[in-house]
C-alpha cells in the first residue's frame, strides 16, 4: 500500500467527522475519545475508499514484524474499539464491509470531505476528496452490547442472585484480573501456556464469550499484577522477576514494552492501580530487598515518585486502589500486632486515615462506583478458605458476600456493574516420603484420599505420623503407622478447622489447634483414649503450637493472626510472652535454650530466634536466607527448609552458618515438611494438581 498525504479537509458521516491532521474524532461537533491503533486502522480506511484493505495490510502498516503481539486479536480488538464509539453493526454494517478472510472495505456513498475553510487553510492545501464510511470486524460487537446495556439507573438485584460464573478455565493460574474501562474485557496473568513452553506468568487479554487469547508479553516471569490505563491504550503491571523486577507499560492493543522504574517488591505487594486522569501509578515498594514496603506514587509521564504519607501502625502497606474520583486512595495496612487495617488517604498530600481493623490475611481491594465500600478478600485462620467481604467506608462495617468461596484479588469495572476475582482450586493432596540418604529415589505416596491431607509430622520414635485431613468432612487430626498403614481418627471435634498437630517429646500425646465459635483454641489428646482436652490459658487465641524437649511447657502464637510468641505450662496455666513482635510456628532449640519462629518481612519469610533467658528480646538467624514460613522443621545441629520457589530442600547448619542443597522437589506443590528423628526420611504433602480460573458477577452493584 503506497504511502498517503492525508488531505487537510473534515470527512463527514452521519453525526461524525473525521480530520486526519488534527487526529480526531467528533460527534456532532465535540470530540470523542478515539486514539492509538483503533484510530490508525481508521485512517488506512480512508486513504482507498471502496477498496479492499487486507488484514496482511493493516499488519504490515500498525504491527511491524518485529513487535511481539497476537495480531489478529489485536486487529479485532482495535475494530472492536472503534465500532463501539460509533455505534456501528456488524450484522448491517452503515460504514464498512467486511471481507471475509480477506478485509475491511468502507462504503463510499456514506460520507463526504468538507472543503478547508479559507481562512484557516492556504489555497493550495484544498483538493477534493472522497466519499468513505467507517469499519468494523463481524461479531465482536454483540459481544461489547452485552457487557455494556445494563445501566447505573437499573433496580439493584437481590444478593442471592449474584452468581459467579467461569470467565477463564484454561489449564494453570489464571490470577490479578483488571478490567478495560468500558467492562468489555479482562487483562490477567496466567501460566499455563504449554504450547509456547511457557513456565512463568505472562500477560494475557481476554474478551468475555470468546475462548480466544491475546497475548502481549512474552517474558515468563514469576509473577505480574496488571492495571489497566483509563483511556484504555496502555496496560501497566508489576513484574517479579529478579533482576528485571518493575513496572512496565504495554499498549493494549500489543506492542513493545517499556519498563518505568525498577522494584525490590515481593509477591504479596505487587498490585498497583492507575489514577482515573492518567497521570499516576500507585504501587508498593521497599528500599532495598528485606525492608518493608510502603506507597508511592508514580507520575507516568516524568516518572518523578512522591511518597505517600506512612502510618506507624503499618508493617506493611499494600494494594493501593485509586477512588473513581480520583481524590482518595486506599490501601491494605498489614499491622504490626496481626491482622490488617484498611485506610484511606485524600489526594494529594492527605494523612492516612483507618477505615476499620480486622483479623486475618488480606488478598487485595476494589472501590465500588459510588465510592461508598470497598470490596477485598481475606482468609482467616481456622476458616475452610479465603472469602470476598465488603466494607462501608464511613463506619469501618465489614460483612462477607454470599459468593466468592476462594476468591482473592477482586477488580470492579468502571460502571460497577461486574465484579471479577480469581478463585483458586486443587485436587488430589496427598502425603509422600522421600530418602534423605538416597536422594535420586523417587517420591513415594503414603498416604492417600480424594479429600486432604497435610501437615504431616513424624512421633519422636518415627513409628508413627500425624497428620490433618477433611477425610470425614471438617479438618480433624488423624495418625497411622509411619507406612501409612492403620489409619485412625484422633481428634473427632467436629469443628469447621483443626490442624497444627505437634507430638509430645514422650510420643504418647499430640498437641493442636482447633477453631470453635470463631475462636481459636490449643487442645491435647492422649492417643491412649483419643479424648481432646483444651489447654486452659489466659493467652487470646492461641494457636500453631508445639512442645518444649523437656514435655514442661507448650509453645504457642497468641492474641493476634498472626500474635506474639507465647509459652504456658504443658498442663495449662498463666501464658508468657516470648517475642514483641508477631511470628508463626515456633519451635524449641534441641538444647532448650532458645525459641525459633517465623516472621514476615517485606513479603519475605524471615527465621528469628529469641533467648528464653531473655524474652522479648528476638533477633534475625544470622547467614539463614529468606523461608517459607510453614515449611521449615529445626533439628539439632540445624534447620531443614523449602526454598522459596518450593522445589529445593535446603539444610542451613548452625555451627557453620551456611546452606547447602539436600534434594530437589521436582514441582512446586509441595508444602508442610516433616523430618524422621533419626533424619532418614522426609514426608511432605504435595499438590497433585493446582488451578485458578477467573471468576465473574454480573449485576454487582
Amino acid at each position: 500500500m503506497k504511502d498517503y498525504v492525508f488531505p487537510p479537509g473534515l470527512v463527514r458521516f452521519d453525526a461524525f467527522e473525521v480530520d486526519l491532521r488534527a487526529r480526531e474524532l467528533r460527534k456532532n461537533g465535540k470530540r470523542v475519545k478515539l486514539s492509538g491503533q483503533p484510530f490508525e486502522v481508521l485512517a488506512i480506511l480512508l486513504e482507498t475508499p471502496g477498496e479492499i484493505v487486507t488484514r496482511e495490510e493493516f499488519q504490515k502498516r500498525l504491527w511491524p514484524a518485529d513487535t511481539f503481539v497476537d495480531f489478529e486479536h489485536g486487529l479485532n480488538t482495535a475494530v472492536n474499539r472503534l465500532r463501539d464509539v460509533l455505534g456501528d453493526s456488524a450484522g448491517c454494517p452503515r460504514f464498512v464491509e467486511t471481507v471475509p478472510r480477506r478485509g475491511y472495505r468502507l462504503n463510499r456513498e456514506i460520507a463526504t470531505v468538507v472543503a478547508p475553510d479559507p481562512e484557516k487553510h492556504s489555497p493550495n492545501t484544498s483538493r477534493p476528496w472522497a466519499k468513505i464510511a467507517v469499519w468494523t470486524v463481524a461479531g465482536l460487537s454483540l459481544l461489547i452490547a452485552a457487557f455494556i446495556h445494563f445501566r447505573p439507573g437499573r433496580p439493584q438485584l437481590a444478593s442471592d442472585s449474584l452468581t459467579p460464573v467461569p470467565f477463564t478455565a484454561f489449564p494453570g493460574m489464571e490470577v490479578d484480573p483488571t478490567f478495560s474501562p468500558d467492562g468489555s474485557q479482562v487483562a490477567f496473568a496466567w501460566n499455563g501456556d504449554a504450547a509456547s513452553g511457557s513456565k512463568g506468568y505472562d500477560l494475557y487479554i481476554k474478551v468475555s464469550g470468546s475462548e480466544n487469547l491475546l497475548r502481549l508479553t512474552n517474558h515468563p516471569s514469576t509473577a505480574i499484577s496488571p492495571a489497566w490505563s483509563p483511556d484504555g491504550e496502555r496496560i501497566a503491571f508489576h513484574r517479579l522477576d529478579g533482576p528485571q523486577t518493575g513496572i512496565y507499560v504495554i499498549p493494549a492493543l500489543g506492542g513493545p514494552e517499556r519498563k518505568l522504574l525498577s522494584t525490590h517488591s515481593a509477591s504479596e505487594a505487587l498490585s498497583i492501580s492507575w489514577s482515573p486522569d492518567a497521570k499516576r501509578i500507585a504501587f508498593a515498594d521497599s528500599t532495598s530487598s528485606g525492608e518493608h514496603h510502603r506507597l508511592s506514587l508514580l507520575a507516568v509521564e516524568s516518572l518523578q515518585i512522591t511518597p505517600i504519607h506512612h502510618s506507624e501502625k503499618c508493617q506493611e502497606e499494600v494494594s493501593p486502589a485509586f477512588s473513581r474520583g480520583g481524590d482518595q486512595l486506599a490501601y491494605v495496612c498489614i499491622l504490626r500486632s496481626g491482622g490488617f487495617g484498611l485506610y484511606t488517604v485524600a489526594l494529594p498530600g492527605g494523612t492516612p486515615h483507618q477505615v476499620g481493623l480486622y483479623a486475618g490475611w488480606p488478598n487485595g481491594i476494589a472501590w465500588t462506583s459510588d465510592d461508598q465500600r470497598l470490596v477485598g478478600s481475606r482468609y482467616v485462620e481456622g476458616t475452610p478458605h479465603d472469602e470476598l467481604y465488603e466494607v462501608t467506608v464511613a463506619n469501618g462495617q465489614l460483612r462477607a458476600l454470599p459468593f466468592g468461596e476462594s476468591g482473592e484479588w477482586p477488580t470492579i469495572s468502571a460502571k460497577g456493574d461486574r465484579l471479577a476475582y480469581q478463585a483458586g482450586h486443587y485436587a488430589g493432596l496427598n502425603i509422600y516420603r522421600r530418602d534423605l540418604l538416597h536422594p535420586a529415589l523417587e517420591a513415594v505416596k503414603v498416604i492417600a484420599s480424594t479429600r486432604v491431607s497435610v501437615q504431616p509430622r513424624y512421633s519422636p520414635d518415627g513409628k508413627y505420623i500425624a497428620f490433618v485431613s477433611n477425610r470425614s468432612g471438617n479438618f480433624e487430626i488423624w495418625m497411622s503407622n509411619s507406612d501409612g498403614t492403620g489409619i485412625v481418627n484422633v481428634s473427632k471435634l467436629n469443628n469447621p478447622q483443626t490442624g497444627s498437630p505437634n507430638w509430645s517429646p514422650d510420643g504418647k500425646k499430640i498437641v493442636f489447634d482447633s477453631r470453635h465459635n470463631g475462636h481459636q483454641g490449643v487442645y491435647v489428646v492422649d492417643i491412649a483414649d483419643l479424648v481432646p482436652h483444651q489447654l486452659t490459658t489466659d493467652a487470646l487465641e492461641p494457636h500453631q503450637p508445639s512442645w518444649s524437649h523437656d514435655g514442661k511447657w507448650i509453645y504457642f502464637t497468641g492474641e493476634g493472626d498472626p500474635g506474639r510468641i507465647y509459652r504456658c505450662p504443658a498442663e495449662g496455666g498463666n501464658a508468657v510472652a516470648l517475642s514483641s513482635e508477631a511470628g508463626f510456628f515456633p519451635q524449641e532449640s534441641r538444647d532448650g535454650e532458645k525459641v525459633y519462629f517465623a516472621t514476615l518481612s517485606a513479603g519475605h519469610g524471615v527465621l528469628k530466634m529469641v533467648s528464653l533467658q531473655h524474652p522479648g528480646t528476638q533477633s534475625v538467624v544470622e547467614g539463614m536466607p529468606d523461608i517459607l514460613i510453614t515449611n521449615l522443621v529445626v533439628v539439632k545441629d540445624g534447620i531443614f527448609f523449602l526454598s522459596e520457589d518450593f522445589v529445593t530442600l535446603l539444610y542451613f547448619d548452625f555451627a557453620s552458618r551456611k546452606v547447602k542443597e539436600v534434594l530437589k522437589m521436582k514441582d512446586q506443590g509441595t508444602v508442610a515438611l516433616s523430618v524422621s528423628p533419626d533424619q532418614h526420611w522426609l514426608l511432605f504433602a504435595k499438590v497433585e494438581q493446582q488451578d485458578s480460573d477467573i471468576m465473574l458477577v454480573e449485576h454487582f452493584r
